[in-house]
Order: C-alpha cells, then structure tokens, then sequence
C-alpha cells in the first residue's frame, strides 16, 4: 500500500503548493494528475520486477521443479507493500502449487486462506482439503462463500455437490446442482449431474478435466496410488493454470 500512500502525500503536497502559488482550480486540477502519475510510475517500478521473477517461476513450474517455483514467488514478498492485490494473488498461487503439485494439502491451507476471493480456485483448492480432512462445516463455509462470488463457475457447484454426494447427503448435492443450474441453465455438465443423481447414479465429474484433478478429490483414470508425498502416477496440473498467468492477472487487478 505504500505506492498508494505516496501517491496521496504526493497529491497533498501538489494541492498546497498550486493553492498557495496558483489559486485553488489550478489547485484542484493538478493534485490528482500528480498522484496519478506517481502511483503509474511506483506501479511500473514494481511490475518490472515482479515480471522478471514470473517468467523464473513459470521455467521452474514447466521443468516441474515446484520446489523452486515456491521459492521464486517467496522472493515478491517485499514487494506486497508497494502494490495492492499482489500480496494476495502471490499467497493464492503459493498455495496452489503447494495442494495441486506437491499434495501437501495442509501446508497449502494458510497460503490458500489468503488469496482473493477474485480468484475461485484457490478457495476449491481449500474446500476441497477441508473436506478430505473432514472438517465439513468449514467445507460448506468456504463452498459458499466461493459460489456466492464466483456463480457462473461451474466446476465449483459441480466441486460441492460431489463432496456432499460422496458424504451420502444426495439431497444436498441435488440442491446445489440445482442452484447451479439457475445460474447456468445451459450448461450440459451440470445438466447430466442432476439427471444422473435424480436415477440413483453416481457423479461423474470426467467433463471438468484438468480442474477438476487438481482438487485431488478423485484419482484419476488409469492412474494407481500416489506414493508417499508424491503425485498420483499420469496426473500433472497444467502449468498454465497456475503459472505466470496468475500472477499477471494478480498484477492486473489493480
């Protein structure tokens, strides 16, 4: 936020002194050009570095070397005070790599607890390893408050009514489909859920892809067990999805 400070000592400084110069028009025209253009350029500043350090991250995550992606996003960090969102969009990637290529669903929790709410996906993520912890209440909290912000998202009403259906609450998973399905009424995945729950069939969830493996809830076709800390043989998340990109539109968003 310091950018933002500055910008508005900047725009003070620039009002009293035309005011005292000028008079109060040229006072009142030239405070927020000044604070404009000081905050353009603190933004720039800090744009060129946190792009130097994206275009590592996405190296590292396209020669799967996750470890040091994490470690490249760690070194924006400083740089969290200077421009507004970027704290956020970083911890959410952070996060995101820590559930969706390392499996280390409980170490990718706080990191994923500070995204945007912007960002759908790091809020899936949490849901999805609040419910393979059990921890039901904070499931439907965080499905909630995520659908109530991200509605045309399909794979997040699909995402919650597969963990309600799997706890044996069809109802439940029903009602959610169908609150989806007014949001998104010509969406055929969704559609095929609730036909499929309505006969007494399971919910498949093959139409979401990569997304939707990456909340590892499910294992994936063909694919035998995760060893030990590791990722289940023939599944890794696209590095698109959560690579340079996120950051960009983290950046972006202010």
């Amino acid at each position: 936020m310091y950018s933002v400070i500055l910008s508005l000592v900047v725009a003070a400084l620039t009002f009293a002194g035309a005011f005292s110069l000028f008079d109060k028009w040229s006072a009142i025209l030239l405070a927020p050009i000044a604070g404009v253009g000081v905050y353009i350029l603190l933004g720039r500043r800090v744009r060129k570095k946190v792009e130097a350090a994206s275009k590592d991250i996405e190296g590292h995550i396209k020669g799967q070397r996750f470890e040091k992606a994490i470690q490249s996003l760690e070194t924006i960090r400083p740089f969290y005070r200077w421009q507004p969102l970027l704290g956020a969009a970083t911890e959410g990637q952070i996060g995101m790599l820590k559930y969706a290529y390392l499996r280390d669903f409980e170490g990718a929790r706080p990191d994923l607890e500070k995204a945007h709410p912007w960002f759908w996906q790091p809020f899936a993520m949490l849901a999805a390893g609040h419910y393979k912890k059990k921890r039901y209440d904070e499931m439907e909290k965080v499905f909630e408050k995520t659908v109530s912000r991200n509605k045309k998202e399909a794979l997040l009403w699909a995402a919650f009514a597969w963990c309600q259906w799997k706890r044996g609450l069809t109802d439940k998973a029903l009602e959610i489909l169908g609150r989806g399905r007014t949001v998104l009424p010509g969406d055929e995945r969704l559609k095929t859920q609730q036909l499929a729950l309505q006969n007494g069939k399971k919910l498949k969830m093959q139409g979401y892809s990569a997304e939707w493996l990456a909340l590892h809830l499910d294992t994936p076709p063909g694919a035998g067990a995760a060893p030990p800390g590791g990722r289940r043989p023939g599944y890794t998340p696209p590095p698109q999805a959560y690579g340079r990109g996120a950051i960009r539109r983290g950046m972006m968003s202010n």
